[in-house]
């Protein structure tokens, strides 16, 4: 998700029965993410164990600062810089390079483009091309692994 989509998220967003989430995208255009078991479950005891205690004057969102205001631009920010630094990566990460991440790690596990196309919400199918030249990499190994004149006699 986009900064900004995450930044409107509201709680009846979430469909924990289908593991989906409905954001609002780009242009006013609404599509449905999937969401996993895990992180479906941290959303459920974020909303049931520590959200209540952060939003003292619910604002809608369904991510809050402590005093229960929406969160904004930096606060996202900062929590993706806390989380990387939790997990041990020292190289800077933005809000973006998540985004990113994620569509290059379907892409070389076998994803269809269109999919990943729709799941992150792009117009046009270039958009989301630009995500496949970081599995130039995987391309190259699986040409030599599997091309007959790269085989060894």
């Amino acid at each position: 998700m986009r900064r900004e989509e995450v930044k409107k998220i509201r709680p009846g967003d979430i469909d924990f029965d289908n593991g989906m989430v409905i954001i609002e995208g780009k242009g006013g255009k609404d599509r449905v993410v999937p969401v996993g078991k895990k992180c479906l479950e941290a959303i459920r005891r974020y909303l049931y164990e520590s959200r209540p205690f952060m939003a003292a004057a619910d604002c809608g969102e369904l991510f809050v600062t402590r005093r229960g205001y929406g969160m904004g631009d930096y606060t996202i920010r900062q929590a993706v810089i806390n989380v990387t630094r939790a997990a041990g990566i020292q190289r800077h990460v933005k809000v973006h390079t998540m985004r990113h991440t994620c569509a290059t790690h379907m892409l070389n596990s076998g994803a269809d483009i269109r999919y990943v196309q729709e799941m992150l919400g792009h117009a046009s199918l270039s958009s989301t091309q630009v995500y496949t030249h970081v599995s130039i990499g995987k391309l190259k190994e699986t040409h030599k692994k599997h091309h007959p004149r790269e085989q060894e006699e």
